[in-house]
C-alpha cells in the first residue's frame, strides 16, 4: 500500500515514479521499471479513482516487457485491480496468467497472485480456490513472519467454504502453532490472532448448528457474519495532502 507523505500530491509522486521508471528503463532494469509502472497504476486506480487510465496503463506495458517476472508484475497488477472492484472473471484471467509466468518473480509477488487468484475464481469454482490458496501456502513457506499466518488462514477460510471442514480446522491450528512461535505482540500480529479467534469460533459453531461458540463473545466490532476472503476496497482519499 502506498501512503504518501505528509505534504505531497499525486502530481509529485506520479512524477517521482515516473522517473523512477525512465532511469530503470535506461539502465536495462526492466523488473523495476515494471513496479514503477504498477506502483503509478495502484496510485491511479485507488487513490485517484482513475481506473481506466491506470488499467491501459498496464496493459500497454505488458506488451512491452520480455522478462516473465516483469510480466508477472504488470499482471497481477490489473487482475488485483479488477478484483477490488469485484469483476471477478477479468480478474482471475490475468492472475491466473501471472502465475503462470511468476516462476522467477520474488516470493511476496507469488504469494499474492496464488492468493488474489485463489479468491477470484472461489465464487465459482470452491476446489480451485483450495488449491489456489494451498499453492500460496507453499510458496510463503519460506517466510516467517505474520504475512504466513494470514495465508494460513485464507486457506483455511477457503476450505471451509469447500465444505471440508475438517481440513479448515487443521490449517487453523497450524497457524495458531506458528503465531504463537513468533514471539511477537506487534499490533499486525494481534489483529490477526483476533481474526484467527473469529475464524475458529465460527468452524466450531458450525458443528453445533449455531454461529458462535456460546460462552466465546467476540471482539468488540466484530459481528456473528461468516468470515469473508479477500481485500477490501481501500477508501484513500483523491489529494494526499494532509496525510
Amino acid at each position: 500500500e502506498i501512503n504518501a507523505p505528509v505534504g505531497l500530491c499525486w502530481d509529485t509522486i506520479h512524477e517521482r515514479l515516473d522517473t523512477l521508471a525512465l532511469r530503470s528503463a535506461r539502465m536495462g532494469f526492466e523488473y523495476l521499471w515494471a513496479c514503477a509502472i504498477q506502483a503509478k497504476a495502484t496510485v491511479l486506480c485507488e487513490y485517484e479513482h482513475r481506473f481506466d487510465e491506470g488499467i491501459g496503463l498496464l496493459e500497454s506495458a505488458v506488451t512491452r516487457v520480455g522478462e516473465d517476472a516483469s510480466r508477472a508484475v504488470l499482471l497481477e497488477g490489473i487482475g488485483r485491480q479488477f478484483l477490488l472492484r469485484n469483476q471477478h472473471d477479468f480478474a482471475s484471467g490475468y492472475l491466473l496468467g501471472a502465475l503462470e509466468v511468476s516462476s522467477t518473480a520474488g516470493t511476496l509477488l507469488r504469494v499474492r497472485a496464488a492468493m488474489e487468484a485463489s479468491r477470484a475464481v472461489g465464487l465459482t469454482d470452491a476446489k480451485a480456490a483450495v488449491r489456489l490458496a494451498g499453492q500460496a501456502v507453499v510458496y510463503a513457506e519460506e517466510m516467517e513472519d505474520v504475512t504466513r499466518i494470514g495465508i494460513l488462514g485464507e486457506l483455511a477460510i477457503a476450505q471451509f467454504l469447500s465444505g471440508d471442514v475438517l481440513a479448515a480446522t487443521r490449517t487453523l491450528d497450524n497457524a495458531a502453532g506458528f503465531a504463537l512461535t513468533l514471539g511477537t505482540s506487534t499490533d499486525d500480529w494481534k489483529a490477526l490472532i483476533l481474526l484467527l479467534r473469529h475464524v475458529c469460533g465460527y468452524i466450531v459453531g458450525s458443528f453445533q448448528g449455531r454461529r458462535l461458540v456460546q460462552g466465546v463473545p467476540l471482539p468488540e466490532g466484530h459481528d456473528p457474519r461468516a468470515p469473508a476472503r479477500g481485500p477490501r476496497p481501500p477508501a484513500h482519499p483523491a489529494d494526499p495532502r494532509g496525510g
